[in-house]
């Protein structure tokens, strides 16, 4: 008899087949179309030595279930950062058939829930909330999740300057500006000045809208809850880029003899290398030790070389003090 009635894995009565409303805590790849999917895309791209790409994201999938494994495989890999939806931002109409005001995010929600999950990675960044584009190609506008234009952000900034700059404020996020890579022309939200703050506190980057400046990204934190030089964006794709480079110049002397010489190649490639990033305004200081302090006796009898490279990361500037001192008339600012 002739198969009929069937559709190819996904649920046909829904407007958008793979939405973040469709997974829960506790589905599985047996009980859950959208979590077996989504997993298998994220396993295709986990092997390191088959993709290669800095940075990832699911843009509008903002379930915990499927950010978190999103998340995983960054940190997994060390060599990427992904960028991830936060929830109780904006539904699009694809996912409810309320009205807009009912789908407008909620700021406060966002923080709570986000919190709620405790997550502890530099491998990560979340933005808020979302914005609209134009859609060059019919000439329409459409509303896009934040993880859209924060990669175009990073992708700019990278071309514009050097991956180790922020990717935010207004030389390299200002989405009005053209920051994204897409025409940006409206935001769900104008948050507050308070709402902004709230967000940056819980490692959430609030993507602002001024009234002459336009709309820009206003903060470029990941998702580290430790306070350290890896709780910033434009560091944490320093230190990957850092990483790819130098294990590059390390592949060159695999197999070669554990002497001296090798040791002072290896040092050779590796130092005006930092140096240009150093120059480049990445690096405040570096340093390389690898002798015999490093790669003792006991290490080169095991096959090991071992070195040491400390760095200096530069930081940006988020936060300006300026004091305004009136002096007398007759005042000499000599003195």
């Amino acid at each position: 008899m002739p198969l009929f009635g069937g559709h190819n894995g996904l649920d046909i009565t829904e407007k958008n087949p793979l939405r973040s409303g469709l997974v829960s805590s506790t589905d599985t790849e047996t009980t859950n179309y959208v979590y077996n999917s989504l997993r298998q895309a994220i396993d295709a791209i986990r092997n390191p030595e088959d993709q290669e790409y800095d940075v990832v994201t699911m843009p509008g999938m903002s379930s915990p279930t499927i950010t978190n494994m999103l998340l995983d495989m960054a940190e997994d890999r060390g060599d990427c950062m992904a960028i991830i939806d936060v929830e109780n931002d904006y539904t699009p109409s694809s996912d409810s058939t309320s009205a807009f005001s009912s789908r407008v995010g909620n700021p406060d929600a966002a923080v709570r829930s986000m919190r709620a999950r405790e997550i502890d990675s530099s491998y990560g960044a979340a933005y808020y909330p979302w914005v609209q584009i134009v859609d060059q190609s019919r000439n329409q506008p459409v509303w896009v999740p934040p993880s859209v234009v924060a990669l175009g952000a990073m992708s700019f900034g990278q071309r514009r300057a050097k991956l180790w700059f922020a990717p935010a404020g207004f030389n390299r996020g200002g989405l009005s500006q053209g920051a994204a890579g897409l025409p940006v022309s409206g935001i769900t939200q104008k948050l507050s000045s308070k709402q902004r703050d709230k967000l940056y506190s819980a490692s959430i980057n609030p993507i602002a809208s001024f009234p002459s400046e336009g709309i820009v990204i206003f903060g470029q934190k990941t998702l580290q809850a430790t306070a350290s030089a890896l709780d910033r964006v434009n560091v944490r794709r320093l230190m990957i880029y850092l990483k790819k480079r130098i294990s590059r110049i390390a592949a060159t002397i695999l197999f070669d003899q554990n002497v001296a010489v090798t040791w002072n190649r290896f040092t050779g490639q590796v130092e005006p290398f930092l140096r240009s990033v150093k120059s480049g305004l990445g690096l405040t200081d570096f340093k390389i030790v690898l002798d015999e302090t490093t790669t003792t006796p006991d290490l080169v009898d095991r096959n090991i070389l071992y070195a040491k490279i400390f760095l200096k990361p530069a930081r940006s500037i988020e936060y300006i003090a300026i004091d305004f001192n009136i002096s007398r008339s007759g005042a000499a600012f000599a003195d």
